[in-house]
């Protein structure tokens, strides 16, 4: 009986091999899977898919809020906007301080009106300027001096 012992003995020593390998390829499939981006790439991420998936509306920018940066911080402009669909009024705000194009125009030539673009399954996630796309073309200041197309 002793070689029947061995042979088996031989068989769950591999059998433990591949089950360990299993294991640590199912961990690093879980830890690549579960990598948490930036708030920035996420962010980058909602505009391109609003942008793609999107609708065109009406809005106003209403107001510009530029927040004192705390030390070692990039100063952060945030626009704040309204945009009607239907009967039902909808006012957002996009941090737009990844986007250097806008941060250089004068915050005068921002308020007004503008397009935005609404995503078509979700009313409240809207953009109103994104790397790909802007609802203000046709304003003197942006057609000169931006860049984005």
């Amino acid at each position: 009986m002793a070689p029947a012992l061995g042979r088996f003995a031989e068989g769950g020593a591999a059998f433990a091999a591949i089950l360990i390998a299993a294991i640590v390829v199912l961990a690093l499939l879980i830890w690549i899977l579960r990598r948490r981006n930036s708030p920035d790439e996420k962010e980058r991420r909602r505009r391109l898919r609003v942008h793609r998936h999107g609708r065109l509306v009406s809005g106003v920018v209403m107001d510009i809020d530029e927040p004192e940066a705390a030390e070692g911080e990039q100063p952060r402009r945030l626009i704040h906007y309204t945009y009607r669909i239907g009967a039902v009024d909808y006012s957002a705000c996009q941090d737009v301080t990844a986007l250097p194009e806008l941060m250089a125009v004068d915050p005068a030539h921002i308020v007004g009106a503008v397009q935005v673009k609404v995503h078509q399954k979700n009313l409240y996630n809207s953009i109103v300027v994104c790397e790909e796309w802007s609802g203000f073309r046709g304003r003197p200041a942006f057609d000169a001096a931006s860049r984005i197309q």
